[in-house]
């Protein structure tokens, strides 16, 4: 069985995110033509905040998706090394923790799952051995 996790949406994002559209709007209103470009990159930004998703497979694959206009990336979860918490810059506009996934080829992918509990109980079930150390 497969389980998926929703990203989350934190303020940097949705602030950068109302920015755009604020400015796409303003050169419309306008009728600049800088605002095709800008239009497109908020339907880029809208793919991207709202279709991440991490999906732990029952083979033990996690398969981070970012969204239709992007590649996923598949990681075997015994080669994960350890997984750290950490908090972001942003992080005196609201809480914005992430999860910084350590694989053992010295490789690092940060992740934002919406429910970091369940997502790391599911990773340490599905680990062979159940040894990932989370820190």
């Amino acid at each position: 069985m497969n389980r998926t996790f929703q990203g989350r949406i934190s303020p940097g994002m949705l602030f950068i995110f109302l920015l755009f559209l604020s400015i796409t709007f303003y050169f419309g209103w306008n009728k600049n033509i800088l605002a095709i470009p800008l239009l497109i990159l908020v339907i880029f930004l809208i793919e991207r905040i709202l279709h991440t998703t991490f999906t732990i497979t029952s083979s033990g694959l996690l398969i981070i998706h970012k969204g239709r206009f992007s590649k996923d990336k598949s990681i075997d979860i015994n080669d994960i090394a350890r997984i750290e918490k950490g908090t972001s810059l942003y992080s005196k506009l609201g809480v914005n923790t992430y999860l910084n996934v350590v694989l053992k080829n010295g490789k690092e992918i940060s992740i934002w799952p919406a429910d970091e509990v369940s997502f790391l109980d599911w990773i340490k079930k599905k680990r062979l051995n159940n040894t990932v150390n989370i820190e």
